[in-house]
């Protein structure tokens, strides 16, 4: 299937993206192939034509293309995973076969053909077919699909490649499911009269902070909102799928602990065992309560660039630590007010938490009240 090859690379090439032309384009490739049609048949009937389109589009993009960083690290460029690219001046690093993102096409249609397989047989359980649509439905970034990596590409000091057939898997279980779950009530407007609110919670806070790696312009691996997933494994910035999942929940679940939280809500999600048990949730530097009332206040009047409720790192990205909760991770994130945030700087939790306690003894050593 050269023919399909030429279609990506053509399509990458445009000024702007299109995932419909894809699908279009490539569907009729991939239909008038034998190996291929007995396969996305039996998948559409099951999902229906809508989401097909949507769980196929999601995974050609995911197993062909990857979204990397531009030449300036002013914003990303649909690619294909056999893309060569030369790095530019001091900006964008290279791309090519060194980089243990870069996959041949012969090896991305060898993963798409085995990933086909497994959703051909996946999709004969009602779960997936309904975890499917939820996605389709409720999703926050362009082409989400729950698939993702098994395992790291670095080991023991050697990097390998990460985009390969036996590293790339469908993720059914329920644990990454409560993310979808979740969603489904809260941007529900049947389920949740603050439908909008929470939509724009999710989209606008919960996403960029969750998925998408932040702006770093210095250093081996610059970034500027890639998927974190598809940043260079070697970047403090890359997180599996799962772990982000993971994060999205941990993010809306202490949200929902937040003083003045809407108690109707809180019922159904803890009812639903959507949430865990907790007190009013705290900024973890100030232990200043976070009122859900002032969020929602601030979400309807928006200064751009200006927020009082931000999400970080107990343990900074950049900082070296033997915690294994460093990292982006669940046990890692967490709502900080901006005083907390900014107080915090570059120090772990612990550092602040211990410098702050010293600074407090010396006010009282001092005999000043505060």
């Amino acid at each position: 299937m050269t023919e399909m090859k030429s279609v990506f690379e053509e399509l990458t090439r445009k000024e702007r993206f299109s995932g419909k032309e894809m699908f279009e384009r490539t569907s009729r490739i991939l239909n008038s192939e034998r190996s291929t049609s007995s396969l996305l048949v039996p998948i559409k009937d099951r999902l229906g034509t809508s989401n097909y389109q949507y769980v196929i589009t999601g995974l050609l993009r995911n197993v062909f293309l990857i979204e990397l960083v531009n030449d300036e690290i002013s914003s990303t460029k649909m690619e294909v995973r056999w893309a060569l690219k030369e790095s530019k001046g001091k900006k964008q690093e290279k791309f090519d076969e060194s980089d243990p993102r870069f996959c041949t096409y012969e090896n991305c249609l060898e993963i798409f053909s085995d990933l086909l397989m497994e959703l051909k047989t996946s999709t004969e359980r009602d779960e997936v077919t309904t975890l499917l649509k939820l996605y389709q439905k409720y999703s926050l970034l362009p082409y989400e699909i729950p698939l993702d990596y098994v395992q790291s590409p670095i080991k023991n000091n050697t990097l390998t490649h990460i985009h390969t057939i036996n590293n790339i898997q469908w993720i059914w279980d329920k644990k990454h499911q409560r993310a979808l779950n979740l969603r489904e009530i809260l941007m529900n407007p049947s389920k949740n009269a603050e439908h909008e609110l929470f939509s724009t919670i999710l989209k606008d806070k919960i996403k960029v902070e969750t998925y998408l790696t932040d702006r770093v312009q210095t250093g081996k691996h610059k970034t500027n909102r890639e998927k974190r997933w598809e940043v260079h494994p070697e970047s403090v910035h890359f997180s599996f799928r799962r772990n982000c999942l993971e994060i999205e929940h941990r993010l809306v679940d202490q949200l929902s602990h937040f003083e003045g939280f809407p108690s109707g809500l809180f019922n159904l999600l803890k009812s639903e065992g959507m949430i865990s048990d907790g007190e009013t949730f705290r900024c973890p530097v100030t232990l200043n309560v976070l009122s859900f009332n002032e969020f929602r206040t601030e979400l309807q009047s928006r200064i751009h660039g200006k927020s009082s409720f931000q999400v970080g790192h107990l343990n900074p990205l950049k900082l070296i630590t033997d915690d294994p909760t460093s990292g982006h991770t669940p046990e890692n994130i967490s709502w900080f007010s901006a005083d907390g945030n900014r107080i915090q700087g570059n120090l772990s939790l612990k550092e602040i938490r211990q410098l702050l306690g010293k600074i407090h003894q010396n006010y009282v050593n001092a005999g000043i009240n505060i």
